[in-house]
């Protein structure tokens, strides 16, 4: 007769004082109760398997990028993208793509760790660079990235997290920093065929455009020379928040 296996592992979320929600959204929250009842390992090598499985990724929630990708050309050798798997940069490679732009930073979080591990096994120059979707990115990553479009070897990737928000003001900058385009040109890459919502707080992104066209553009001050000299991320905010 054969013994039915008992798992040996069980992920159980152990409440804390004050719980997850200081820590976590509500959505992420429910995700790891509903993880906590349904997933159970039958040895050691079971659960690590699963932690460094390319499809993991929950609290990033990377199974919905499985078949996703938010992937556009947005000018020559330059494409924007969510965030993509190892096997996804595996294609880009394939297609030709020779550097990725990560505008998410570098935390120690399993997203970041996979990116790199496998830019390294490909060949893929991996550029890091931090910005934000719901708050002013400060000045000085801003000039980073201008300085990173200078050498930059394409075709490239940019991309962020869900290539929305942060991927659409990179590529927008890109545009007129490097090939003159005006503000008004760039207004597509602000859409709700990237998942865009310009009536959230990502809304934000859409106010600095605005600014700089109304303060730099119109008085012919260029972007880069605009963000170095006027661009005030504090005041920007604040001054956006004041209209939601």
């Amino acid at each position: 007769m054969v013994k039915e296996a008992v798992p040996q592992l069980t992920l159980v979320i152990k409440s804390k004082a004050g719980g997850f929600s200081e820590i976590v959204n509500r959505d992420d929250n429910n995700l790891i109760q509903t993880l906590s009842m349904l997933c159970s390992f039958y040895t050691v090598d079971d659960l690590c398997s699963f932690l460094y499985s390319d499809k993991f990724q929950l609290m990033d929630h990377g199974f919905l990028r499985i078949l996703w990708t938010n992937f556009y050309q947005f000018s020559p050798n330059a494409f924007r993208s969510n965030q993509p798997s190892p096997r996804r940069l595996r294609k880009y490679k394939e297609l030709g793509v020779k550097t990725i732009i990560n505008l998410r930073g570098t935390p120690k979080q399993s997203h970041y760790l996979f990116e790199q591990e496998a830019c390294d096994a490909l060949g893929l120059m991996l550029i890091n660079c931090s910005m934000w979707a719901r708050a002013c990115t400060p000045k000085k990553h801003f000039i980073e990235l201008f300085d990173y479009f200078d050498k930059i070897e394409g075709p490239f990737v940019l991309h962020c997290k869900s290539g929305a928000d942060r991927a659409s003001i990179a590529a927008a900058f890109y545009q007129i920093y490097i090939h003159g385009y005006s503000v008004k040109q760039t207004r597509d890459q602000f859409s709700i065929k990237y998942l865009h919502l310009k009536f959230t707080k990502t809304g934000l992104l859409d106010f600095l455009m605005d600014t700089y066209e109304r303060e730099g553009e119109s008085k012919g001050i260029k972007l880069r020379d605009w963000i170095t000299d006027y661009y005030d991320a504090e005041s920007l905010e604040k001054q956006f928040l004041a209209k939601l």
